[in-house]
């Protein structure tokens, strides 16, 4: 029985895309999360304490303290009282 030829070009699309994701697993970079930053150093059980005012986080020692909010360009109010029209978008 003959594969016809359209059975032998799904086959070798198949086969194609094994051989190019192979490569893709041995030479592509190692995977990250994306949690790290250049300067972060690892922490955990087996390994060092992270330094004063850093805490340990998924796995990496990392800043807790809340970011300061502000706004760069306060938004303008409108008038406050009674007689004031109500904004209708």
């Amino acid at each position: 029985m003959a594969l016809s030829s359209e059975m032998k070009d799904i086959g070798q699309v198949l086969l194609l895309m094994f051989v190019l994701g192979l490569l893709l697993v041995i030479l592509g970079k190692p995977i990250s999360e994306g949690f790290t930053s250049s300067g972060s150093a690892r922490c955990g059980v087996d390994l060092a304490p992270c330094d004063a005012g850093l805490k340990c986080i998924n796995g990496f020692c990392a800043q807790t303290e809340p970011k300061a909010a502000y706004d760069k360009e306060p938004v303008p109010l409108a008038p406050q009282g009674i007689l004031s029209p109500l904004p209708y978008f």
